[in-house]
């Protein structure tokens, strides 16, 4: 439910410096879309970029435990 606080704080754009900082620091990691993944500092591909068809619960935890500094 919105509530007349949220309707302030978007109208009087109160949280815009922490949109813009995120939004730099996701232009600046290179990443192109969500959801991103990263793994010790890199990033890691979990879906094909082809709309809901994305990547297995079982294979996600396979790409984890296969990309993790040992």
């Amino acid at each position: 439910m919105r509530t007349p606080a949220f309707n302030k704080a978007v109208k009087e754009l109160t949280y815009m410096p922490w949109v813009d900082k995120v939004g730099k620091a996701f232009y600046d990691e290179g990443v192109k879309g969500t959801p991103a993944v990263f793994i010790d500092g890199k990033q890691i591909t979990v879906n094909s970029g082809q709309g809901i068809d994305s990547i297995t619960p079982d294979a996600f935890r396979k790409l984890v435990t296969d990309n993790r500094k040992p």
